[in-house]
């Protein structure tokens, strides 16, 4: 139960600092539309900072799992058919995956408060970036 309850409350706090920030929303409204108060929020995480961090560190995972990384990489393409419709998951994935939209919302959001926010991002050298441009090189 206690591992649902943390799960929702980072759900929440997703919802709400994407459309509040993290300054616009605090403790007491983040818990009350889960039928929470600010104490037991407490017994999950010990502040709003630490939710915070949690939730950076999920929107990672959730994108590296779905997107690609290291540990999840698609397979290559082996031919440009194949390589467009790559491209074409990924960029709807990254366009219309509500929680992606909502992550990029609160990024922007927080890119000025908070170092980590502004650091994150898809980068170019991402091991899905590299497989793609390893795929057009001269051999």
């Amino acid at each position: 139960m206690a591992k649902d309850t943390k799960e929702r409350i980072l759900e929440t706090a997703l919802q709400m600092f994407s459309q509040n920030g993290y300054a616009g929303t605090n403790v007491r409204e983040l818990t009350a539309p889960l039928g929470l108060v600010k104490s037991s929020m407490y017994r999950h995480f010990e502040s709003k900072e630490a939710i915070w961090n949690a939730l950076l560190d999920r929107m990672i995972a959730y994108y590296d799992e779905r997107f690609g990384s290291t540990e999840h990489l698609p397979p290559v393409p082996d031919s440009l058919e194949g390589l467009v419709q790559m491209t074409m998951q990924m960029a709807n994935f990254t366009i219309h995956d509500e929680k992606i939209v909502m992550t990029r919302k609160v990024l922007t959001l927080e890119q000025f408060r908070d170092e980590s926010a502004r650091g994150w991002r898809p980068s170019t050298s991402s091991p899905v970036s590299q497989k793609c441009s390893r795929m057009s090189s001269p051999v």
